[in-house]
């Protein structure tokens, strides 16, 4: 994967994030991997496009089954032992119980006055996490374009402290152990393009990240029981 070498905008960021949140939240029909698979990988994104489209080019007429089946897998916690924990923040650091995580998800999403949720489920879901980034960057793209400086201060103060104090605590570990598990490319490419965009973001606040690579989650070790990189982590 290829890294943009510049920040990216904030209008085609909010884009880059509400694609992904739209990958992780829901299995792809056949009609859009049809019209994805038709898609030129226009690289505005530094190759990140390239990198999602390039597994739905295969051809294969049992694809949307498989990545259906997939999806289910890799992100329904079923069973243990069928696919990894499911990607929830509470799941991957405080367990399923606490709920002191889920808690502080929502207070930062009233805090910054985002309501309109789209994922069924919790509200610590990757899928609603990313997705909130995107209403954010809109939010100071629309800023900018306005000239109020004021709202653009207040977007990427709730921007910066939503990931520094849940998506990169979590996330990083949490798309590592997803590319490493998944059966289909799609879904390690999205593991890697995920961990890719909250590396790079990060680098705009001065957050220290670990990159899309091996390093454990930042500020996480496994939970009891479990091999690094392959099941939830608590904070330290």
């Amino acid at each position: 994967m290829t890294p943009h070498s510049d920040p990216l905008p904030n209008a085609m960021r909010s884009a880059v994030y509400g694609l992904l949140a739209e990958f992780w939240g829901r299995p792809l029909s056949a009609e859009t991997i049809a019209r994805l698979s038709r898609s030129a990988a226009v690289d505005e994104a530094g190759g990140l496009a390239a990198e999602l489209l390039a597994p739905l080019r295969d051809g294969a007429p049992d694809i949307t089954l498989r990545l259906g089946v997939e999806h289910t897998r890799l992100f329904g916690g079923l069973q243990e032992g069928y696919g990894p924990p499911p990607p929830y923040e509470s799941v991957w650091r405080d367990g399923p119980v606490d709920g002191a995580v889920t808690a502080a998800v929502a207070a930062a999403y009233q805090a910054a006055g985002y309501t309109e949720r789209v994922f069924a489920g919790p509200c610590d879901q990757l899928a609603e996490e990313l997705r909130f980034v995107a209403a954010l960057c809109a939010a100071e793209d629309a800023a900018v374009s306005e000239g109020s400086d004021d709202a653009l201060a207040a977007a990427r103060h709730h921007h910066r402290r939503f990931l520094e104090e849940h998506l990169l605590v979590w996330a990083p570990g949490y798309c590592r152990a997803l590319a490493a598990q998944s059966r289909e490319p799609l879904y390690a490419a999205l593991a890697r393009v995920t961990a890719q965009i909250l590396h790079e973001d990060s680098s705009g606040f001065a957050l220290s990240a670990e990159p899309a690579g091996d390093a454990p989650a930042v500020g996480c070790v496994p939970a009891a029981g479990t091999v690094p990189g392959d099941g939830p982590c608590r904070m330290q």
